[in-house]
């Protein structure tokens, strides 16, 4: 992918509904980051833009996986 710099963002469990085929996603809550200095300014205009970014997701086997990052809006209407 061309990086050079790894920064552990976050390590979590993983639950159904992040392995789940039919969702395609891994929640990733602001409150488990663990650095928020990962994206450049370019990424976080893209993601503000709603455009998906290719990141690096690293396994507990170390393996790399590309996968598509986006922000999606979860707050809940009231």
């Amino acid at each position: 992918m061309g990086g050079s710099n790894s920064v552990l963002v976050i390590q979590k469990q993983l639950f159904f509904s992040d392995m789940n085929p039919q969702a395609s996603r891994l929640l990733i809550s602001f409150l488990q980051v663990e650095s928020y200095e990962f994206l450049n300014e370019f990424e976080v205009e893209c993601l503000k833009n709603k455009e998906a970014i290719k990141a690096c997701l690293v396994e507990p086997s170390m393996e790399e996986t590309e996968i598509s990052f986006k922000w999606w809006d979860m707050r809940k209407n009231s």
